[in-house]
């Protein structure tokens, strides 16, 4: 059994965000809006052309600043757009559910979960995957709920541990 305790602040709040911006729903929707944006940006930037040409000046200008607009969105907006999202999310959640001290066990059973608003018991088959970032380890379960584990809280022994009761999980790839 592994028993790991640490508080959830900022830089974890920060992690989790990153992996949610890097899930595959969330990737996939951003090659959406890139793929949507490319095509847009040429169209508008057509227009825009079409209309200086004919004398249009204030079509052009409109055009051309809708042309701006999705070539931000094409190079990096899509991600921003989501990040913000993200964060105007999180304001609308209580607090208490992303901060504070949470203590995990990690057993051959499964995660069981303690906090200042209760306890719970997770079996393996409730995680869909785990996955690495920076020097965290995080279970995803099949709500999409994250236990997010610090590796450098954990000894040589417990991360040996961990990666043993990990293998009941597939890995995110």
């Amino acid at each position: 059994m592994v028993h790991y305790k640490f508080y959830f602040g900022e830089e974890e709040a920060e992690v989790l965000q990153r992996i949610a911006l890097s899930s595959r729903a969330n990737v996939k929707r951003r090659r959406a809006a890139s793929a949507v944006s490319a095509g847009m940006a040429i169209l508008c930037l057509a227009a825009a052309i079409s209309f200086f040409r004919r004398g249009f000046p204030r079509g052009g200008v409109s055009m051309s600043l809708f042309a701006a607009f999705f070539f931000a969105v094409l190079f990096g907006g899509a991600k921003w757009f989501q990040k913000a999202v993200l964060r105007r999310a999180m304001k609308g959640v209580d607090r208490s559910l992303y901060s504070g001290e949470r203590e995990y066990f990690f057993d051959s059973d499964g995660v069981q979960v303690v906090s200042e608003l209760g306890t719970g018991k997770n079996h393996w088959r409730a995680f869909r995957c785990w996955g690495e970032i920076e020097h965290y380890l995080y279970l995803k379960r099949l709500d999409n709920q994250v236990v997010l584990i610090d590796r450098e809280k954990l000894s040589a022994e417990e991360c040996r541990e961990m990666e043993n009761l990990l293998a009941a999980v597939a890995r995110e790839q």
